[in-house]
């Protein structure tokens, strides 16, 4: 994830020393074992994840996403093989690694992308490039006892406030956390180290079958079997999903959305933008300015969150390879069906899926399987609702053949990727 700008005021260096250490210690490690927490807000869109990470020299990655301290997801990599595993479905996906470059980038290019929080835990040398520009702030206050070592700075902006903090191991110098806070967006990591494994090893659990993308399974609490029935449905039907043109719109706004294979488009109030052939075309439709460069799928909403036009989620999903309902759907979560929808000629199925801190409403359409509506509220302690959103999604199409130019935005003037934001 990108550093807003705001963060990164040039000046003479100050606690240079400090994170110069941190990027040697992190150099200097063979085998490790690391928890990872990422937590994220940017205007509306929010993210809080977990995950667990092995390595072993000199290509043994396991890397297992977390909820409730359950593992729902795994990552193995060995050399050229790589697996994604769902443990609660026990399904498992087989694909090729890269056998060339470094073990961050050949991971990132099997999964189709990997978070900042990650890929400075796997790469020494992607650690000290993130950390880089904050040697180059000045005003660091520094505060250090015998667990941690931080380093943090305030400043104000035109518009507010921001505020930064880095966490480092006194005893080991290792990086543990990282808060950067401002107008708008937050961001939260956290690294928790554990033993180095002597031998790392993944194996799946008897019965797992092997597919070629993951189904999506639907809960580990307490379901009814025509709610769960119903969901499940719906991950089949997204797990198939070749092509498809459709629109969202919802309380962060509308887009249209167009998808064939491995290429995508979505069309924004202000932005449109197209990745096809492993290239990204960006377009302002206001001024008309146009960017253009080759990048990897996975850096695709990185460039967007640059330019404040965060990608339809849905459509983030899938240009990751992953299943759309997984954004929606967790482990933990009860499933219940609550009756049928009619409206015109779509007939709907409606579902509840619910946790002690978030509820998600899902209309599932009966002709295609597909969502038609997603609401999601989220609660305190107390059950009362903080906050709501919702999607709607109208499909103008669903595998169905949609054209190459349907990808391709020109415009006048068109600049390199690297000239975004400038």
């Amino acid at each position: 994830m990108p550093i807003p700008l705001f963060f990164l005021l040039a000046s003479p260096p100050q606690g240079g020393t400090i994170i110069d250490q941190a990027i040697a210690a992190h150099r200097a490690r063979k085998a490790y074992s690391v928890g990872i927490t990422v937590g994220s807000v940017i205007g509306n869109q929010s993210l809080a994840e977990s995950w667990s990470l092995g390595f072993q020299p000199p290509t043994k990655v396991l890397l297992q996403k977390k909820i409730a301290g359950k593992v729902v997801t795994a990552f193995w990599m060995n050399g050229d093989k790589f697996v994604a595993y769902d443990p609660i479905g026990k399904e498992i996906v087989f694909r090729k690694a890269p056998i060339a470059g470094p073990v961050v980038n050949r991971m990132a290019n099997a999964l189709g992308g990997i978070d900042d929080a990650i890929s400075v835990q796997l790469s020494a040398d992607t650690l000290a490039g993130f950390l880089k520009p904050f040697k180059q702030v000045t005003g660091w206050a520094v505060a250090q006892n015998a667990s941690v070592t931080s380093l943090s700075r305030e400043a104000k902006l035109a518009k507010g406030r921001s505020f930064t903090r880095l966490d480092f191991s006194t005893r080991s110098h290792l990086l543990t956390g990282i808060t950067l806070v401002g107008p708008g967006s937050r961001l939260l990591w956290s690294y928790a180290y554990g033993p180095a494994p002597s031998r790392l090893e993944f194996r799946p659990a008897p019965g797992t079958k092997t597919v070629r993308g993951f189904t999506g399974h639907a809960t580990v609490g307490k379901s009814d079997p025509k709610g769960k029935a119903l969901v499940e449905s719906t991950a089949h039907a997204y797990n198939g999903l070749l092509s498809a043109v459709f629109t969202v719109s919802g309380s962060t706004g509308t887009s249209t959305v167009w998808i064939s294979g491995k290429s995508y488009r979505e069309k924004q109030a202000v932005w449109e933008w197209s990745y096809t052939k492993g290239a990204l075309t960006l377009r302002n439709q206001q001024n008309g300015r146009t960017y253009r460069g080759k990048c990897k799928p996975g850096d695709v909403p990185g460039y967007l969150l640059k330019i404040r036009a965060p990608m339809e989620p849905m459509l983030q999903s899938l240009i990751k390879g992953k299943n759309p309902l997984s954004t929606w759907v967790l482990p933990i979560m009860s499933i219940k069906s609550t009756g049928s929808v009619q409206g015109g000629e779509i007939a709907a199925d409606a579902v509840e899926l619910r946790t002690k801190y978030l509820d998600i409403s899902l209309l599932i359409r009966r002709d295609n399987h597909l969502l038609e509506n997603v609401g999601s509220r989220t609660k305190d302690d107390a059950g009362k609702v903080l906050s709501e959103s919702h999607r709607e999604f109208k499909y103008q199409s669903v595998n169905q053949p949609v054209s190459a130019e349907a990808f391709a935005i020109s415009g006048p003037n068109t600049l390199p990727l690297s000239m975004l934001g400038k």
